[in-house]
């Protein structure tokens, strides 16, 4: 049986919106990404080397907060 992605994804996000820890944890995983791609858009677009690594390492450190 093939279930849309769309709906396991909406399944998922809706299980996690409604715990009030995991939603705090999820707002600040976006937070972090949206800062995250701020940095390396930024560093990107003026060629700065150290916004990029620091986009990078945030990457991670988002990346390594998701079990």
């Amino acid at each position: 049986m093939h279930v849309p992605a769309t709906q396991v994804a909406r399944s998922h996000l809706k299980t996690i919106l409604s715990n009030p820890e995991s939603r705090r944890i999820f707002y600040f995983l976006v937070l972090n990404l949206s800062y995250m791609m701020v940095q390396m858009l930024y560093g990107v677009w003026t060629n700065s080397l150290g916004l990029i690594s620091d986009g990078m390492w945030s990457e991670f450190l988002v990346l390594s907060s998701i079990k």
